[in-house]
C-alpha cells in the first residue's frame, strides 16, 4: 500500500489552480522542513514548505520549490470518474494536455506548469452510454 507521492511544485499557485480547480485534491494540512532535514534527506540544504492534499485514497505531499526537476517518464495514473470533466478543466486552465482516444474511453495526459504528469482515466467499471 502506498501512503503518500511526494512531488516538487515549482508555482505556489498550481496548488488551487492545477491540484484544486482540476483535479479536485483538497488541502488537508501543511508543514515545513527546515534546511538540515533537507540536507540530510534530499541533499538539498534549504527550508521547504510542504502542502498535503488529499483525493479519495489517494495523498500527495507538494514540495514547493524553485529547483526544476527534469522529468520524462515519471507520471501518476489516477482512476477518477470523473476523468472527462478534469481534461475539460485542464484546458481551460491552460495546462498542457494530451487525450489518447480509446474504443469506449479516452485517457488523459495532463501536467502542472511544473512538469508533473497525470495519467486520468475512468475505472474499469464506468461504462459510457
Amino acid at each position: 500500500m502506498v501512503d503518500h507521492i511526494g512531488l516538487a511544485v515549482n508555482y505556489q499557485e498550481d496548488i488551487k489552480d492545477f491540484y484544486q480547480d482540476v483535479l479536485n485534491f483538497s488541502e488537508d494540512y501543511k508543514f515545513s522542513i527546515d534546511s538540515s532535514i533537507t540536507g540530510e534527506i534530499f541533499n538539498i540544504i534549504e527550508p521547504v514548505e510542504v502542502k498535503v492534499l488529499c483525493r479519495d485514497d489517494t495523498k500527495l505531499e507538494l514540495f514547493l520549490t524553485g529547483r526544476k526537476e527534469h522529468k520524462i517518464f515519471s507520471h501518476i495514473c489516477l482512476y477518477c470518474r470523473d476523468a472527462d470533466d478534469i481534461y475539460k478543466r485542464s484546458e481551460k486552465g491552460g495546462f498542457r494536455s494530451i487525450v489518447k482516444k480509446g474504443k469506449d474511453k479516452n485517457t488523459y495526459f495532463i501536467r502542472d506548469k511544473s512538469g508533473n504528469m497525470f495519467e486520468v482515466k475512468e475505472p474499469d467499471e464506468v461504462k459510457k452510454v
